[in-house]
């Protein structure tokens, strides 16, 4: 443990923001086609939360008889 939270406090914050922004623009060309997948398949998602969600409301609602 002690050894994980000294490499945490060796990072510096700027360092490692800039190491994130590298990564980003140079995967760029990769995330957006992923970004644009869920924006599409959002309603999708969500409906499938809902429908979950319910699921599970009525298996809940069934144990409690």
């Amino acid at each position: 443990m002690k050894s994980e939270s000294a490499n945490l406090k060796s990072v510096k914050l700027p360092e490692a923001l800039k190491k994130l922004a590298d990564l980003e623009k140079k995967h760029a060309s990769a995330l957006a086609p992923l970004e644009q997948f869920r924006r599409e398949h959002a309603s999708a998602r969500e409906q499938l939360q809902r429908w979950q969600a319910a699921q599970d409301s009525e298996k809940r609602r069934m144990a409690a008889r």
